[in-house]
């Protein structure tokens, strides 16, 4: 048990802290490298602001054209994400944020790239998501089901029209979006 605890904390320790990982003889050892304390603080920030953002969302209910915690829909739900989560203004609708992202091929979606689904239910017909990485969107999904996270199964990947991605540079005073100009690839 310690030796898969200690395995993990040196794990999260990579990933999240940006600390490096040494094996000596046959047990684990971090070395702990100090990052930046700036970006180890934004890092740690938004991490919290994302698991803020999701955990109030969840279960929320769907409502065609809402923008509130009483009912919303997919576009806004994303447009909120995307403020909430990194103070970034992306439009308002699904078909105007499929517009003004960058394009980028199903394999190299990023995480909180936007997904795109032409949808035969939706009053619109465009339905987005956001994807969260290993295979998990969250999006507003519908009336009966509301504000979920799912997995991208093999057919849903099959149904995604498109991937948006919004650069943005942080340190953009004025928050503006910074496409990265990567074409789609069909």
């Amino acid at each position: 048990m310690k030796k898969f605890l200690t395995t993990f904390i040196c794990m999260w320790n990579l990933l999240c802290l940006g600390q490096r990982i040494k094996k000596i003889d046959s047990t684990v050892t971090t070395i702990i490298i100090p990052a930046k304390p700036k970006v180890l603080k934004d890092t740690i920030a938004k991490m919290s602001k994302l698991d803020s953002f999701i955990n109030y969302w969840i279960g929320r209910p769907y409502i065609y054209g809402g923008t509130t915690i009483k009912g919303i829909d997919c576009s806004a739900f994303a447009q909120k994400f995307y403020k909430d989560v990194f103070d970034v203004q992306i439009p308002r609708t699904a078909l105007t944020q499929f517009k003004s992202s960058t394009k980028v091929d199903k394999n190299e979606i990023n995480l909180y790239d936007l997904i795109f689904f032409l949808s035969d239910s939706s009053p619109s017909g465009w339905h987005v998501a956001v994807y969260l990485g290993n295979n998990l969107m969250v999006h507003a999904a519908n009336r009966k089901r509301g504000v979920v996270i799912d997995q991208l199964t093999n057919g849903l990947i099959k149904k995604i029209y498109a991937i948006g991605s919004f650069n943005y540079r942080i340190e953009n005073p004025d928050k503006t979006i910074r496409p990265l100009g990567r074409p789609l690839v069909e």
